[in-house]
């Protein structure tokens, strides 16, 4: 195939684009099972079209005879030697290392190849594919690149689910077997040129030991015979002991062992060789003498092929882990056999490409547009199938006029028909058979009218909007409304929890409130009870810690207060009006106060600002009171019994007003010493025996007035 230059914007390549590579020297592709796959195209500066070939142009040619053209992107070049210029390119896929990917998870093989498509940081135009059903938990906590989760690194798509990719355009398949085994066999003296191999091949385990322990290594369960061989044959045997212990919760019959372990050496591959083999090899298809094994002989990448050379003692099948092709001549240059590698070689970090968005349109409506474009497009011959006798048993529609040249070959038949890009003997990965099976990657439809869909994802476009898990049976939604027979999810949530909350709200109220009348009826008839059975005694002991809080006691049932342990500020009245202040020493009376004795009865009377002192009802002193209206108000008035004084001696005293002595009958002795009076001194109704008036000692500020008799 001649390689075609595209500009590197381009989603189509069904033209001619920038026009035809003619004048390269050379053009190799190189793929790896999940692995690296690269172009490197050697063209002359002189060639045509040599000026538009830059950096990030797409390339497109075949990654084998056996394939239809990929696109590569050039990401290098070397400097002109001899004329010519190297170029290296890339496929595609690798453009997935510029689209980053939001932290997601999946339950199954299904469900990540819908996270990776709907959790793009970036718009994209890649799809991914699987036909693998495997449950289990994948995740991506931190922002990554798209193509680095694929594989390469624990916990990638390839660590938890296994298989193989291919990589086909914008599309990423992960094949549970994207290979498989057409009976190829690779011989020295048939096909063989040329053979390099790696010394410790010899190291291939050929058979396993089988066996099975409890914990504490007292029952032991083994096969037999014991030993389990891979097929194949071998120089020596190398038996490696497996335990299946884990495998079984209780000790299995030697039949269940062995069947266990027949099971692990196909799905391990055990007696296919661990090292690569580097075979070169004659297509016999492309050979004469060998047309009618041309369909036969066929290999590509991850199929299996049985190499033989005795020198070597191998004798044994193995994949196809990397081809390397001649574009120009469109054959292989190199196969390489061997072990089947889980990594994915990634050698550029980013690319600079800014991804087209994909036209505006229904996804019927582009895949209407896509058919009509492949099939006005179509170019091929039409050659039927002879049966026996003569007649048409069937009708092909072939890229090659030759049936064994052919690559991409449409057949129909009384069983069906369908479409195969890898010659005649198919696979047939789009057909529809007589048993109303329909096989494809991708189908489009309008309407789906179905009794039963069995799925492991189903997903809306955006692959958000709607998930539906069947494998995992969960349901992932983010809808903004959702009916049900006319009525909206959130109404029927909102009745029905507006009705529990009305019944928790009325068995709260009424449980609670026969709580609370039980409780109070308890707690009163526990009270009750209580008091009744205590007398006065037994609370007065309650209330003084039995009498060791002092200043209360009980004498002839009767409660006082000691006063000796009396502690007050004030003590008042209970209407306030008398008080008694014990911190500043103040007597504060309203009304009358009595005070008796042996000798006399003494009473005060407060009236109108006047305190009276009687005894009886003689009057003993008045303090501050109008005297007979003689208006001396404020002054001192002292009374004998009886209303006279005898002897009176004053002394150390101050009275700020007017000061009235009364004396009667007897003619007492009057003396009055140190003493200040602030007005006039009265003394009358009476002669007075003695007055002694110490003048020196004593102050008088008016006159002193003498009435009555002398």
């Amino acid at each position: 195939m001649i390689p075609i230059l595209f500009p590197s914007d381009a989603t189509d390549f069904t033209t001619q684009g920038l026009g035809a590579l003619s004048a390269a020297n050379s053009c190799t592709v190189t793929e790896e099972r999940n692995g690296m796959y690269e172009l490197e195209l050697v063209y002359p500066m002189t060639g045509v079209h040599f000026s538009e070939i830059q950096d990030d142009c797409l390339i497109f040619a075949i990654p084998s005879p056996y394939r239809s053209p990929q696109p590569f992107r050039i990401y290098r070049h070397t400097k002109p030697m001899g004329g010519k210029v190297t170029f290296y390119a890339q496929h595609i896929s690798y453009d997935l290392l510029g689209v980053p990917l939001n932290p997601c998870t999946a339950g199954s093989a299904p469900a990540a190849m819908v996270a990776l498509q709907s959790n793009v940081a970036i718009p994209s135009p890649f799809v991914y594919w699987t036909d693998k059903d495997t449950v289990a938990q994948w995740s991506v906590k931190v922002p990554s690149a798209s193509r680095s989760v694929l594989g390469g690194q624990e916990g990638s798509i390839l660590d938890v689910y296994g298989g193989e990719y291919e990589w086909d355009g914008y599309t990423v398949k992960l094949h549970q077997e994207r290979g498989r085994d057409n009976g190829v066999t690779i011989r020295y003296g048939k096909n063989l040129t040329d053979i390099n191999q790696d010394r410790n091949i010899s190291n291939v385990i050929t058979g396993i030991y089988p066996y099975w322990t409890d914990t504490n290594g007292e029952n032991l369960v083994v096969c037999d015979p014991p030993i389990i061989h891979a097929t194949g044959t071998y120089e020596r045997a190398r038996v490696a002991p497996v335990d299946f212990s884990a495998d079984f919760d209780e000790a299995p019959t030697p039949e269940q062992l062995q069947a266990r372990a027949e099971t692990y050496v196909v799905a391990n591959q055990i007696g296919v060789p661990t090292v690569s083999i580097t075979v070169s090899f004659v297509q016999l298809e492309q050979a004469m003498g060998y047309e009618d094994l041309a369909l036969l002989e066929k290999v590509d990448l991850c199929d299996t092929v049985t190499v033989q050379y005795e020198a070597l003692g191998v004798d044994a099948t193995a994949k196809v882990i990397q081809i390397e092709t001649d574009v120009l001549r469109g054959r292989y240059n190199k196969v390489t056999l061997g072990d089947a590698k889980s990594t994915l070689a990634d050698t550029i970090l980013s690319q600079g490409q800014e991804i087209q968005q994909r036209p505006t349109q229904s996804d019927l409506q582009q895949a209407i547009t896509n058919a009509t474009k492949w099939i006005t497009n179509g170019k091929g011959y039409m050659v039927p199938i002879f049966g026996s006798d003569g007649s048409w048993s069937e009708l092909c529609s072939l890229d090659r006029q030759s049936l064994t040249e052919a690559q991409n070959v449409w057949r129909w038949n009384n069983a069906g028909f369908g479409h195969s890009s890898a010659g005649y003997n198919g696979p047939y990965r789009t057909a529809i058979t007589q048993d109303g099976h329909i096989v494809a990657d991708f189908v489009d439809v309008g309407t789906l009218i179905a009794n039963i869909i069995k799925a492991g994802v189903l997903s809306s476009k955006d692959g958000k909007t709607f998930v539906l898990d069947l494998d995992n049976g969960t349901l992932d939604m983010e809808a903004t409304s959702l009916t049900i027979t006319g009525r909206t999810v959130d109404s029927i949530a909102q009745e029905l929890a507006n009705g529990a909350e009305e019944n928790a709200k009325s068995y709260t109220d009424t449980e609670v409130s026969k709580g609370v009348e039980e409780a109070v009826t308890i707690a009163e008839n526990h009270v009750d009870a209580a008091i009744a059975g205590q007398t006065q005694q037994d609370i007065f002991n309650k209330l003084t810690n039995n009498g060791a809080l002092q200043g209360l006691y009980m004498q002839d049932g009767k409660l006082y207060i000691n006063a000796e342990y009396l502690a007050a500020g004030v003590i008042a009245s209970k209407d306030g009006s008398s008080t008694w202040d014990l911190v500043n020493g103040i007597i504060s009376l309203m009304g009358t106060f009595t005070s008796k004795s042996d000798v006399s009865t003494l009473k005060a009377e407060l009236d109108q600002g006047s305190l009276r002192i009687k005894d009886g009802d003689n009057q003993v002193v008045n303090i501050g009171a109008s005297l007979g209206g003689s208006g001396y108000s404020g002054g001192l008035a002292l009374f004998g019994p009886g209303g006279e004084i005898t002897d009176l001696s004053l002394t150390d005293l101050i009275l700020g007003g007017h000061t009235v002595i009364t004396i009667q009958n007897n003619k007492p002795t009057l003396q009055v010493t140190d003493a200040f009076i602030g007005g006039s001194l009265t003394v009358s109704n009476g002669a007075v025996k003695n007055l002694q008036w110490k003048a020196k000692s004593s102050v008088l500020d008016s006159d002193m007035v003498l009435t009555g008799r002398n």
